[in-house]
């Protein structure tokens, strides 16, 4: 397993490396480290993590709550900032999920592209 700093290490995507994955906007709790509470906020939800917008200080890491159809119980998640985006009233914070286990991996994926199956038929319809 790669610690943090060697990932840290690879090489920048830039924007044409990123591939296009579907998002799901969904409810969140997200936790910045540090903090004693978790946060309620409408997000979006992919493969790999997760972003939002917010009005305040943002951490370079976050617990990210979530629920999951086919799992009984929520998914919290570790995760990491990837990037920050500056928005007209608030910052757009995107992270990746951090060792997530293999059966919320799978779960995720098949709820993010059951999404995107739904959201294609319905503009084709």
């Amino acid at each position: 397993m790669k610690t943090v700093d060697e990932r840290r290490q690879r090489p920048e995507r830039t924007a044409s490396d990123r591939r296009d994955s579907a998002r799901v906007e969904r409810g969140l709790r997200v936790r910045a480290e540090g903090a004693e509470v978790a946060a309620p906020v409408q997000g979006e939800l992919g493969l790999g993590g997760a972003s939002w917008r917010q009005t305040t200080p943002v951490s370079p890491r976050y617990e990210v709550t979530f629920q999951l159809p086919e799992l009984t119980e929520d998914v919290v998640a570790q995760a990491e900032v990837i990037r920050t985006e500056p928005e007209a009233t608030a910052t757009r914070v995107r992270v990746r999920f951090v060792d997530l286990p293999l059966v919320v991996e799978l779960a995720l994926a098949r709820f993010v592209e059951g999404a995107a199956r739904l959201d294609e038929s319905r503009r084709e319809a």
